[in-house]
């Protein structure tokens, strides 16, 4: 349903949508040779703190490996 993957939120006044990661795809990053540990690990992290995962928060993980 679109409200399990969508949620409107508002930043400054101006609404957002947020799509959230579905668990199968997290689970293939988490699986995937292509993805070095440390991403892997701060990945797991992120899902046992927020539960639920925006395509923002994953993206999120390669901009703090390009500012390294």
């Amino acid at each position: 349903a679109a409200s399990d993957v969508y949620k409107r939120q508002c930043y400054n006044g101006e609404w957002y949508n947020t799509r959230f990661v579905p668990p199968q795809l997290i689970e293939r990053i988490l699986n995937s040779s292509r993805v070095d540990g440390q991403s892997k690990t701060k990945l797991q992290k992120m899902v046992s703190t927020k539960g639920e995962l925006s395509f923002y928060d994953v993206f999120s993980l390669t901009r703090s490996e390009a500012a390294q």
